[in-house]
């Protein structure tokens, strides 16, 4: 008897692993058909606030959800499609990424990524908006004013739903994402510059916060060397003639600095 048993244990212990994976099968898929005909119980919506800075809040998630007849509290959770939703959300140029998942309680949570602004642009048409970290414009928020950069001038508008469908920045948004990044990154110019202006002719005039000098700074070409030519001026000719001497300061030109003594 000893040996029928040794013969067959394996056997046994086969069969009872069979059940017991059968088994978990068979309660996986219940749990998943109760899961799958269960009804949304509610939704929740978390918006990432970096220093309580918020340049959007739920109301316009919520009037986003609307706009695209997406439905939550007591739909089918089978028939909520996550991947729409944060495809639909993303589309609200003030936000940078989502993430929408449901729960076992039957809820839909809504994890909202805010884009940052890094420059502030107030264009000649009154428009009113950011460039954020990456360059993307987003709309001017009513919830916060953070201090940034100021860029005005003849900039162009910003139309935000040809940008959804994978439109170019205009070449001066990109110079001014340029030339605003390279001063935010330099602690010195950071604190020295506080507005960009953009002329009609599509040149770049500087406003620093010491002095009283209109700074001529022309097109993006070879920006940084412009900033070490002024930079010089600043450190060796300010502080040998002072800061009120000049009324202008001109870095078009190669190799020079053009200074207009003040009348």
């Amino acid at each position: 008897m000893r040996l029928i048993n040794r013969k067959y244990r394996k056997y046994w212990v086969m069969a009872v692993w069979v059940f017991i994976l059968g088994y978990l099968v068979f309660s996986f898929g219940i749990v998943g058909s109760d899961r799958n005909s269960t009804l949304c119980s509610g939704y929740s919506i978390l918006i990432d606030q970096e220093d309580g800075a918020k340049y959007i809040d739920e109301s316009e998630i919520e009037s986003q959800l609307t706009k695209n007849k997406i439905k939550l509290k007591g739909e089918p959770l089978r028939d909520i499609n996550t991947a729409l939703i944060e495809m639909k959300l993303n589309e609200h140029p003030s936000i940078r990424e989502v993430a929408v998942y449901k729960t076992i309680k039957g809820e839909v949570h809504i994890d909202i990524e805010q884009r940052k602004p890094m420059l502030r642009i107030i264009n000649n048409k009154n428009q009113s908006f950011y460039l954020d970290e990456d360059g993307y414009p987003m709309p001017h928020s009513s919830h916060y004013s953070p201090h940034l950069l100021v860029a005005g001038g003849y900039i162009p508008k910003v139309d935000y739903s040809k940008l959804n469908d994978g439109a170019e920045l205009p070449k001066i948004l990109q110079d001014l994402y340029a030339l605003a990044k390279f001063i935010n990154n330099d602690d010195y110019w950071r604190s020295q510059i506080v507005q960009l202006y953009v002329t009609r002719n599509k040149e770049f005039e500087l406003v620093s916060r010491v002095g009283d000098q209109k700074i001529h700074f022309g097109g993006i070409d070879d920006y940084e060397t412009k900033f070490a030519k002024l930079d010089a001026l600043y450190r060796q000719g300010f502080a040998k003639y002072g800061w009120s001497k000049y009324e202008a300061i001109n870095l078009k030109f190669k190799d020079q600095v053009v200074c207009t003594v003040r009348k």
